[in-house]
């Protein structure tokens, strides 16, 4: 394995994924300009995205202000090193923080003492998992933390806006969905938005015979794929980039 082939391709990961916007969230936000009155708040708002879109893209700087929680899911194969592969992602932490392409977010909760690299215990995050193919599959997630801001928890069944009742069943995650969205559109009103709203279920664990479920609305987190190429060459298209296993190990 030519470890510094992956930290190199790490740092390029990290790099696009701070900086570059996806082309089809690019191709929404210039749709949805049309639409807005010249000169109105939003129109001003929609311009101000798209000039901090392009000075990020063309100076590799961060795209937000909070890189957030930096989360590697990544597969390898059968007997891969995975501690040599999280070793170089380290690195190339350290080093995209150092070049600005992270913001430095790691601080230990206890004595709140920031690393200044983003290293530190359960910084960054790694999920790891193994496969049957060939090739080292590594996707990046910035979590920042506004998309807590926005976020709201119910507990089922209960009434929502509405007056319908949402039970404890699909249709109340939805109703609870539909609720959380309405209540945002509210707290933004005149301003310029974009939502990606997210359910996640749970039921709760006591000795009564009811179980709780929950809806939480979550705005979008930026992600970017390093996955394998089917020719067993590297390809660098927009959103990913790409290096099979056995190339790498060449």
């Amino acid at each position: 394995m030519n470890i510094e082939l992956f930290r190199k391709n790490l740092l390029e990961l990290i790099r696009r994924t701070s900086a570059f916007l996806p082309h089809d969230v690019s191709e929404v936000i210039d749709a949805h300009r049309a639409f807005e009155q010249v000169g109105s708040r939003a129109d001003m708002a929609l311009e101000l995205v798209v000039a901090n879109i392009g000075l990020a893209k063309r100076q590799s700087a961060p795209i937000c202000q909070d890189t957030g929680t930096i989360t590697f899911y990544i597969k390898t194969p059968v007997g891969f090193d995975q501690l040599e592969l999280q070793d170089a992602a380290c690195d190339a932490v350290r080093e995209a923080t150092a070049k600005g392409y992270l913001r430095q977010n790691s601080v230990d909760s206890v004595t709140g003492r920031n690393s200044g690299n983003n290293l530190g215990p359960g910084s960054p995050v790694f999920h790891w998992h193994q496969h049957r193919a060939k090739e080292v599959d590594i996707r990046l997630v910035l979590k920042g933390g506004g998309c807590e801001n926005m976020s709201a928890q119910y507990s089922l069944p209960q009434k929502v806006a509405s007056g319908q009742r949402a039970d404890r069943d699909l249709e109340g995650v939805r109703l609870c969905v539909l609720d959380a969205v309405g209540k945002l559109r509210a707290k933004v009103a005149g301003r310029a938005f974009s939502v990606c709203a997210s359910a996640a279920i749970a039921r709760s664990v006591t000795n009564t015979p009811k179980n709780n479920c929950c809806a939480m609305l979550m705005t979008p987190m930026r992600l970017r794929s390093w996955l394998p190429s089917k020719r067993g060459s590297f390809r660098k298209p927009t959103n990913s980039i790409s290096a099979p296993w056995d190339s790498a190990a060449n």
